[in-house]
């Protein structure tokens, strides 16, 4: 007697609903994607979630500068939980801020990282000849050179400000999505559905977007979490090094710079939270770009 099929005829399990169930058989990465977007959402609901709400939370006042965490504050009924910084600003309204623009950072780079790198790993893959040859040397050059020097050397050129390090870090990250999209690319180009639209006489973008495209996007939705925990990190870098983003945008980075020169003082908190928390927006981006890719690539699972 044959087994029937669980599911009905037309009813097969899409390709989206596959990738969701293997994702969450995992408890580690489920627990990583909730921790994640709860991060996600106290970033984007900061102005209402502060505890200085309707204050600035930036501003500065120097009378609170030296309150511990949980000391009540100086004129209001409110309880500072994680201290103040060295310009007394509360550090969980800091801290709620510095995520809103660490994560801001990271994913508009990565996003048009992955735009751009795309677009030109495709053209090359599908045109070859010299313009292929010449993309793949530029890409090996810059993918063999340290990223945090390529980032300083735009930065230098640009200057420092939000705009201009989300434009230093594309061009960091482009060369990765480059050559993930390429080598992908170069395995569907000769498939019988590309050949059939060359014969059709359709027009070179149409096979490259429409049809090439959609069966690249597994890796480069693996690539694109990766990339953008590593421009998370990247920023955060530079920021501590006093050469990211200016002091009046605090991301995670620059808030663990500012507190670094107080340690020896006794005031730990100051860069200890904001380290805390990177450490764990890393951690989860991490989690879920590897639990992808595990799906994605089946010979990597363990």
């Amino acid at each position: 007697m044959t087994k029937t099929s669980a599911s009905a005829p037309g009813q097969e399990e899409s390709r989206f609903g596959r990738v969701a169930r293997e994702y969450f058989e995992s408890p580690l990465a489920t627990i990583a994607l909730v921790v994640f977007c709860l991060i996600l959402l106290a970033a984007l609901f900061a102005p209402w979630l502060s505890p200085q709400n309707p204050y600035d939370p930036l501003e500065i006042n120097f009378m609170d500068a030296r309150l511990a965490p949980g000391s009540p504050a100086s004129e209001t009924d409110m309880t500072y939980w994680l201290g103040t910084d060295a310009q007394g600003r509360d550090m969980v309204s800091s801290i709620l801020y510095g995520i809103r623009i660490s994560l801001a950072v990271g994913v508009m780079s990565s996003f048009i990282a992955m735009l751009l790198g795309a677009a030109l790993g495709l053209i090359s893959s599908y045109l070859g000849g010299f313009f292929d040859a010449l993309l793949m040397r530029i890409v090996e050059i810059q993918i063999s050179l340290p990223s945090a020097l390529v980032a300083l050397v735009f930065i230098a050129l640009f200057g420092r400000g939000v705009d201009r390090l989300i434009i230093a870090l594309v061009l960091v990250q482009w060369a990765y999505f480059a050559r993930t999209v390429r080598a992908s690319a170069l395995s569907e180009k000769n498939k019988e559905y590309v050949e059939a639209a060359t014969c059709l006489a359709m027009p070179t973008w149409r096979i490259i977007f429409q049809y090439i495209f959609p069966n690249c996007l597994a890796p480069l939705l693996v690539i694109v979490t990766i990339q953008m925990s590593h421009a998370i990190t990247l920023e955060a870098s530079l920021s501590f090094l006093g050469l990211g983003l200016p002091i009046t945008e605090p991301s995670l980075g620059l808030l663990i710079s500012n507190g670094f020169r107080h340690l020896m003082n006794g005031r730990y908190w100051i860069s200890m939270y904001p380290g805390v928390a990177l450490f764990i927006l890393v951690m989860a981006i991490n989690l879920v770009a590897d639990r992808l890719r595990d799906i994605f690539n089946p010979r990597l699972q363990r």
